[in-house]
């Protein structure tokens, strides 16, 4: 599709001589937040990773911008799409410093960043709350305040295409309304968001598409919405499913299956 951002078709990946994707098929299109759905150890965080190009896949074939992911250079795929994985590494900077990492992509031989680079730390820093703490070192954060910091360097890497894989991991309730509605401000400046979510209600909430996953295949791509009303979540994490209609809004919550 002429305005896919990214295409996966029978891909399959893992780790060893196990596979964990199923030949799996999925399609992105420009402008969407999809978010990954599915119960533990279903394959999302390695579809997430095996899509960015950080695990590779056994078969099949994974395009981003309609140009075979293995045929970018890492520079070149660094511009295109930003990660934020699950696990990182606390080193010893300071959360600016870590920001502009973000932009290394960019930076010529002499590694030397200009002002329209600091003029994307600036904002993305700001963007993503933690303007106020760039002298702090890292180590010396809390878990969500950390989150905070590689968003902001995942932000200011300024591609149209971002995997967050678990976003609102380390955060209480309010820092999590604050992260989703960060996602749903860069869809809304023209990013693309592919993400994995364990919140269902998150889920339906801060989407456009969701794709429900189980045993390293994709069983289904729906808006948030469909998806609900087809009964597959509630199937998938056998829980009964409940929506309550406001002026605004459909707000989500789930119990235990009876």
């Amino acid at each position: 599709m002429t305005d896919a951002v990214l295409s996966l078709q029978g891909v399959c990946a893992g780790y060893g001589t196990k596979n964990i994707l199923q030949s799996v098929d999925l399609c992105v299109k420009e402008n969407e937040i999809l978010t990954l759905a599915g119960p533990n150890g279903c394959g999302k965080s390695t579809l997430l990773k095996t899509a960015a190009g950080l695990l590779p896949h056994t078969s099949g074939k994974i395009y981003i911008k309609g140009k075979v992911l293995a045929d970018y250079a890492p520079k070149e795929l660094a511009k295109i799409a930003a990660i934020l994985p699950q696990s990182r590494s606390v080193p010893g900077i300071r959360v600016e410093q870590l920001a502009l990492h973000g932009r290394f992509p960019y930076l010529g031989m002499m590694r030397r960043p200009s002002r329209g680079d600091w003029e994307k730390v600036e904002e993305a820093m700001e963007l993503a709350g933690v303007a106020a703490m760039r002298d702090r070192d890292l180590r010396t954060l809390s878990g969500g305040e950390r989150q905070k910091a590689y968003l902001a360097m995942a932000i200011a890497q300024d591609t149209p295409l971002l995997f967050l894989d678990e976003p609102t991991t380390y955060l209480d309730i309010g820092k999590q309304f604050e992260i989703l509605e960060m996602v749903q401000l860069l869809q809304s400046r023209g990013k693309t968001i592919v993400m994995v979510l364990h919140d269902l209600a998150h889920a339906l909430t801060y989407s456009t598409q969701i794709a429900v996953m189980q045993q390293g295949a994709i069983l289904s791509v729906q808006p948030p919405k469909e998806v609900f009303s087809s009964g597959l979540l509630q199937s998938v994490f056998h829980v009964t499913g409940h929506c309550t209609q406001t002026e605004t809004q459909n707000i989500y919550y789930f119990t235990p299956e009876k």
